[in-house]
């Protein structure tokens, strides 16, 4: 679905059910990407990132119905449409790569912006 070097596309579609509970449905059609996890080459492709996200939205809709904190499933989400930004942004994928392989170049960069 994705093109190379293209753009993201994210459709995120939210409907009642019954009066108690919705459902999220998300399409993601984004370029695959080849990227290394812990020194491994990976392919990160839509059908990954749209599993992801459906996770982390299962995982909200559990954290809802039983009264729990909803911050880490929601951030788990957003990480996941994150990623699907920095896939099409060649910039940003460079320099995701170079933090992976550089944890040193993560803390310096973090400290320069205050954090």
């Amino acid at each position: 679905m994705g093109e190379e070097g293209g753009q993201a596309t994210v459709l995120i579609r939210i409907e009642s059910v019954d009066s108690n509970s919705s459902r999220i449905d998300v399409a993601i059609d984004t370029p695959d990407k080849t990227i290394n996890i812990g020194g491994t080459p990976m392919v990160v492709d839509e059908h990954k990132i749209q599993m992801g996200f459906r996770k982390g939205m299962a995982k909200y809709a559990e954290a809802v119905r039983d009264g729990k904190s909803r911050a880490s499933s929601l951030a788990a989400a957003s990480e996941i449409l994150d990623m699907a930004a920095v896939i099409v942004d060649d910039s940003s994928m460079d320099l995701a790569q170079r933090l992976e392989s550089n944890p040193e170049l993560g803390y310096k960069l973090a400290n320069s912006m205050g954090g």
